[in-house]
């Protein structure tokens, strides 16, 4: 067997702790450990109750005690220190630095990271009770969010739907905690030669708005919104007359809600809107100068706009799309 060492401590606390090795042919090797001597505190959260769940928004006030190995009420001014995470999945984010005292009223409960995040985050809670000797000791409480299942459908069905610049084709049931605000939208669509302009949702409001999410005894968890739809072509716009182009003339059809504004600096620019003197909604700025340059617009099957360089039969590189994630193609 082994040498064994052994020592008896007689004053509780934090101590710390060297052993040092040596072997037959005088090698060494040495390992330092910090120990506690003694009986930890024991602490307990008294608020949040436990059970206690949250919506965003929500203030909480922190509030524990705390009582030595002989049963003796600590201060809890200066013997308690709270931290709370905001827990996501496998990691967390600090919501409250660790902080000394009681009675601690922390900041607004947050919103979920992500969509994804919606189901499996929490805020955890955490006291720690410090004795006289330095000996600690932490108790946790976990407060889990309140989930609603919101239903976003559409009339007709299978429509794109905008949440939070998320896309999501109906029907579509997405999880979120009460009191989150998101904003939402039902965008013009076309597909096969169908326009589907917005109508209505059917909680009333505007094309995009902000809902924000209650009890269910407060408000409808199924959101509807309806389209209008129009048999129609894609349109095609050639760009290329610079010499006779007015400015704030030359027009796409109305459903897409876009005019393309010829500059003084002689740059093509292209808004969202109808209104030709503001520079609110620009969404692409020719970089080149000159009639020589030739531009044509269309609107493709998919429903998305294009920009491109040269004429439909002679296409050159493409400088705007609307919707786009993917990186553009010459």
């Amino acid at each position: 067997r082994g040498a064994v060492a052994s020592f008896v401590f007689t004053k509780p606390g934090k101590q710390e702790v060297t052993l040092t090795v040596i072997d037959t042919a005088g090698g060494t090797d040495t390992v330092t450990k910090e120990i506690m001597i003694g009986t930890p505190p024991m602490p307990q959260i008294d608020y949040p109750p436990d059970g206690t769940t949250f919506a965003v928004g929500d203030v909480f006030t922190l509030r524990g005690s705390a009582v030595d190995e002989n049963n003796v009420q600590l201060d809890s001014d200066t013997s308690l220190t709270w931290e709370v995470r905001q827990k996501h999945h496998n990691h967390f984010h600090p919501f409250l630095d660790p902080t000394v005292g009681n009675n601690i009223q922390i900041s607004p409960a947050p919103l979920p990271e992500d969509f994804d995040a919606a189901t499996n985050s929490n805020l955890e809670i955490l006291l720690t009770a410090t004795d006289r000797n330095g000996i600690t000791a932490t108790v946790t409480r976990s407060i889990m969010p309140r989930i609603h299942n919101l239903d976003f459908e559409s009339i007709p069905s299978n429509r794109e739907l905008m949440i939070d610049n998320f896309r999501f084709v109906t029907p579509v049931t997405i999880p979120l905690w009460e009191g989150q605000p998101f904003a939402m939208e039902a965008p013009f669509q076309y597909t096969d030669n169908q326009v589907y302009n917005f109508d209505s949702w059917s909680n009333g409001g505007t094309q995009m708005q902000i809902f924000t999410v209650q009890p269910p005894s407060q408000q409808d968890h199924t959101i509807v919104a309806t389209f209008q739809v129009e048999t129609k072509d894609p349109p095609v716009t050639l760009l290329k007359a610079y010499e006779t182009l007015e400015s704030g003339k030359a027009r796409l059809s109305d459903p897409w809600g876009y005019f393309l504004d010829l500059k003084n600096n002689g740059l093509l620019e292209l808004h969202q809107g109808m209104n030709p003197t503001s520079s609110d909604g620009v969404a692409w700025t020719s970089t080149k100068v000159g009639i020589r340059d030739e531009y044509f617009a269309i609107i493709q099957g998919d429903g998305h706009l294009l920009i491109n360089e040269g004429t439909p039969s002679e296409v050159g590189e493409v400088f705007w799309r609307t919707g786009s994630t993917a990186e553009l193609d010459d």
